[in-house]
């Protein structure tokens, strides 16, 4: 019995967590049908292994759709329900005529379910309520999950009255969409239903921690918190990603968690003196063309206290301008003769002027 139940909660896990992945936004999730004979192969696969049975991390719609039809198929072929065949006129009394449903009742019931069915609806709840938060693209609703879901997971073990089944069959879909939209009220703590906890890694660099999910509280935070006491830093040294490398906050649910696993990644220290070594540099910079344009034109600064004096250019410097303005002038040796004229330089700093050399 225990195996069984171990094989039970280990394929529902794997084929939730493959959905979660990849079948979110996949259109008609559930309603859609995949192809029989690739359920039928999978399942036998389940079957020659089931606790270490896992799906394939494929993409393809057409093994979304499988491992939808392989998980009702499951729920369909239990011999006895999952909201069990002696519970069933109890669960329908929970909607009344106007198929609105009585939560305290709904709750009440739960508490007849063993620990192990009532895991395995609230993990299957949840999941669909977070399909039918993607319903713009999947085109899903609570509403229409539940009429796909639901006669898997409730009927009679009596023959009905096709009147009457018609009647039954609008109730158990308005239970179990009840279920989805409020799973937060009716399994606020399905962790602890599960006889086999789920493990949540923590991979923080030096090493790793293992921690069964039952056995944690519902935010990632008190874990890491722990971590990083044992590490002596703070959690805000990190950087924090689940198994795909998507950013994950310390407020996230783990039991959201995509592979239980995170990821704590030390944040790159950016050097605090990076713009005032810019800036300086710049400033160095720009004195240096700012010297070495006076050169060129034979400046040099006085300061107001002082006379201002004659500085003889160098002949290699009269020389060197006189060439510069003969280019383009074709030779004329009148041209070389004349002096070239004197350009005013940019205006000096405030409290200097320039004198230009004689030529």
């Amino acid at each position: 019995m225990k195996d069984a139940a171990h094989t039970s909660i280990h394929f529902v896990d794997q084929c939730i967590e493959f959905l979660e992945e990849h079948g979110l936004k996949e259109m008609g999730l559930f309603r859609l049908c995949g192809s029989v004979s690739e359920i039928q192969e999978m399942k036998e696969k389940v079957l020659a292994d089931p606790l270490h049975f896992s799906i394939p991390r494929e993409s393809d719609g057409d093994v979304v759709h499988t491992v939808t039809g392989l998980l009702k198929l499951f729920f369909r072929e239990l011999k006895n329900p999952l909201l069990k065949y002696e519970l069933y006129e109890v669960w329908l009394a929970a909607i009344d005529e106007n198929y609105n449903v009585k939560e305290q009742v709904v709750i009440n019931t739960l508490k007849l379910l063993t620990p192990i069915n009532r895991y395995l609806l609230g993990r299957l709840c949840r999941f669909l309520n977070l399909v039918q938060e993607h319903k713009a693209e999947n085109q899903m609703d609570a509403r229409n999950l539940a009429v796909c879901v639901g006669p898997n997971l409730l009927r009679s073990n009596v023959d009905v009255p096709p009147s009457q089944f018609v009647i039954d069959s609008d109730k158990i879909s308005a239970l179990i969409r009840t279920m989805i939209e409020k799973h937060e009220l009716f399994f606020n703590d399905i962790e602890a239903d599960n006889p086999f906890p789920r493990v949540f890694v923590v991979s923080f660099g030096e090493g790793e921690k293992k921690v069964p999910i039952g056995k944690t509280s519902q935010l990632l935070e008190p874990i890491v918190n722990k971590i990083c006491l044992s590490l002596n830093q703070s959690p805000e040294e990190f950087e924090y990603f689940d198994r795909n490398g998507n950013v994950i906050t310390l407020n996230t649910e783990i039991a959201t968690i995509k592979g239980l696993y995170v990821s704590m990644r030390k944040v790159e220290q950016k050097s605090q003196n990076f713009h005032h070594i810019s800036q300086s540099t710049l400033k160095q910079s720009l004195e240096v063309f700012q010297k070495s344009f006076q050169d060129d034109l034979g400046l040099t600064a006085s300061t107001p206290a002082s006379q201002p004096t004659i500085t003889p250019r160098s002949a290699s410097a009269l020389s060197k301008t006189t060439r510069q303005t003969t280019i383009g002038n074709r030779g004329n040796a009148n041209n070389a003769k004349k002096k070239p004229p004197v350009k005013e330089p940019f205006p000096p700093p405030k409290g200097q002027t320039y004198s230009i050399g004689n030529a």
